[in-house]
């Protein structure tokens, strides 16, 4: 095994308190001095770890956070708001509601503007139209008449001899 291969596996086998890896890991342990003092430190650090505790805080620490938090909820209520004139109402009603509703129909219209856009194409460039005969014009007549070559397919999969009938019937 490899180095790192082995040093992935320390979280795993430090809690069970010993090598409880398979045979590979014990035996690379023996061989590595690297790994086995990486091994040890790693141990250490977890027992320094499970000895300590969080300490407790000072006993006016909530008084003095609260105190600080009622001073800045107060100073953001006396600071007049950026858009405060959103919340008066005009017309018995609050103002942002027309101001909403106006542009929400200025994105439909722009966003109806761009989308139905007849001479451009997908990537937004004019849309050149080539001479019929050509094959750049042969293929985007068959763009433009796809719907109506579709329903070809479904002739190729009638019988032959329903496709006799159906021609003698025209």
């Amino acid at each position: 095994m490899k180095c790192e291969e082995v040093r992935e596996q320390f979280v795993e086998m430090v809690p069970a308190g010993s090598v409880s890896g398979s045979r590979e890991v014990a035996s690379h342990l023996a061989g590595c001095e690297a790994c086995t003092e990486a091994l040890k430190s790693f141990k250490s650090t977890m027992a320094l770890l499970d000895e300590w505790r969080a300490p407790e805080p000072s006993p006016y620490f909530y008084t003095r956070f609260n105190a600080q938090l009622a001073a800045v909820k107060a100073e953001e209520a006396s600071r007049p708001a950026l858009l405060s004139w959103l919340r008066k109402p005009a017309f018995g009603m609050p103002v942002w509601r027309p101001v909403a509703v106006g542009v929400l129909a200025l994105a439909m219209a722009v966003g109806v503007g761009v989308f139905q856009s007849d001479n451009r194409s997908s990537s937004g460039a004019p849309r050149v139209q080539a001479s019929q005969g050509t094959a750049v014009g042969d293929l985007q007549v068959l763009e433009r008449d796809q719907d109506m070559f579709s329903d070809f397919d479904v002739l190729d999969d009638l019988p032959p001899a329903q496709l006799q009938n159906t021609s003698e019937e025209l």
